[in-house]
């Protein structure tokens, strides 16, 4: 297991309520984007009660009050570009791989912060103007690996986007938070 300084990915559901959530997922009307803010070319379809009890489950596990809970599929050529959600309004994001269909592609990519303290001694570094190293800078970009079930969560702060999908389809559940003051 990789450790990373800007994300953490977890199991929060289990496999029967991924099941439960493509049922719900099929239900819902299909909402094509070409584009919809950061996301091209994905079905973006939106929950409007939030009180279903997988849904719930998520939010007790953060410990936040959900501003919103969406589902977003996405198919050859649908990808996130990279931004971040420091909107002043969300403050964690959940998202939960539902489904992945004979996917290539379609990657969870995260920039992690770089954290090497001390330059090794047998290595050089060449920084420019930069005077110091760039310690705690969003540096690295990271594919955050995820099974079918499992969550990536991140604060507003961290720069996140989705690969473009070559090949197949991806699932996933998006959840967003307002931070305890918020409420």
């Amino acid at each position: 297991m990789s450790t990373h300084n800007s994300f953490r990915v977890e199991r929060i559901i289990t496999p029967h309520e991924v099941n439960i959530l493509k049922d719900n997922f099929n239900k819902l009307t299909p909402r094509l984007a070409h584009q919809d803010y950061n996301l091209f070319d994905v079905d973006k379809r939106l929950i409007d009660d939030y009180s279903h009890p997988i849904l719930r489950k998520i939010d007790r596990h953060v410990d936040l009050k959900p501003m919103s809970h969406y589902f977003v599929k996405y198919g050859e050529e649908g990808f996130t570009s990279l931004h971040t959600d420091d909107d002043g309004v969300v403050k964690l994001t959940v998202v939960t791989l539902i489904e992945d269909t004979d996917l290539v592609g379609g990657e969870t990519l995260v920039i992690d912060r770089y954290m090497k303290s001390a330059r090794p001694k047998n290595k050089y570094a060449k920084r420019g103007k930069m005077v110091n190293a760039p310690i705690g800078q969003s540096k690295i970009p990271v594919i955050a690996k995820m099974k079918v079930g499992e969550s990536v969560i991140y604060d507003n702060k961290v720069t996140h986007g989705v690969c473009q999908v070559e090949r197949g389809s991806r699932l996933v559940l998006v959840s967003w938070y307002m931070a305890h003051d918020e409420m």
